[in-house]
């Protein structure tokens, strides 16, 4: 059962992700939604290191976190957008290119590889020789 501890945070943090959106959808959010958010982000910190811990960091696993990562980047950006539109704006342009580019380095390593690069590995495994 603990060998899908680390699936299960990765779950809350999809769930997360589509509660905020909801909260978002009226163009404004609750005071809850700072604090959740904070929790997904450190949700996202420890996934990972609790995965290598236990012994099941799998592809399947760094595949499942590298989507979901992907998930709460648009669905947070779409929560900017209706937030905060104005202030976006200037900035649409960058934020497009910055968003084709990502989705181009994991279709690139999608094709060449067979599958999702798990981008954030690397600092994971670095900030996890800290502790």
């Amino acid at each position: 059962m603990i060998r899908f501890l680390p699936y299960l945070l990765i779950g809350v943090r999809l769930i997360i992700t589509f509660f905020s959106l909801l909260d978002a959808l009226d163009g404004s959010v609750g005071s809850w939604f700072v604090p959740v958010f904070c929790l997904a982000v450190f949700l996202d910190v420890i996934d990972g290191m609790v995965a290598r811990r236990l012994g099941v960091a799998t592809q399947s696993v760094r595949s499942a976190d590298s989507v979901t990562d992907f998930i709460m980047v648009v669905v947070y950006l779409v929560i900017a957008w209706l937030i905060h539109r104005s202030q976006i704006v200037p900035y649409l342009d960058l934020i497009i290119s910055l968003f084709g580019f990502t989705l181009l380095s994991f279709v690139l390593a999608t094709l060449k590889f067979g599958r999702l690069p798990p981008y954030h590995t690397n600092s994971a495994d670095s900030g996890e020789s800290i502790h």
